[in-house]
């Protein structure tokens, strides 16, 4: 089965001293939804995702246990434009 991972930055609606800020959410997708972050997530596509949390953790080479926190990608969907406030695509799963 494919699989597809990425980071989706998401601005904070505040800005801290006049700087914004981001968060940094890892995404995991899987099947169908992989041709899609291929074909069309590059870095500054607008999109807007559904799915569940999913949390682990495993062993680095120092034996030092690493948390994990994912999003299990269930949908991708384009948001909107700022220029034209409309959807150019949409493509759930």
């Amino acid at each position: 089965m494919a699989v597809a991972r990425y980071t989706l930055a998401v601005n904070r609606r505040y800005r801290h001293y006049g700087e914004q800020k981001a968060n940094f959410i890892s995404c995991v997708t899987f099947g169908k939804s992989v041709e899609f972050a291929q074909k069309y997530l590059h870095k500054g596509t607008r999109i807007v995702i559904g799915g569940r949390i999913s949390t682990g953790n495993y062993k680095d080479k120092d034996g030092k246990t690493i948390y994990t926190t994912d999003v299990i990608v269930e949908e991708h969907e384009f948001a909107q434009n700022k220029d034209n406030g409309a959807n150019a695509f949409s493509f759930p799963f």
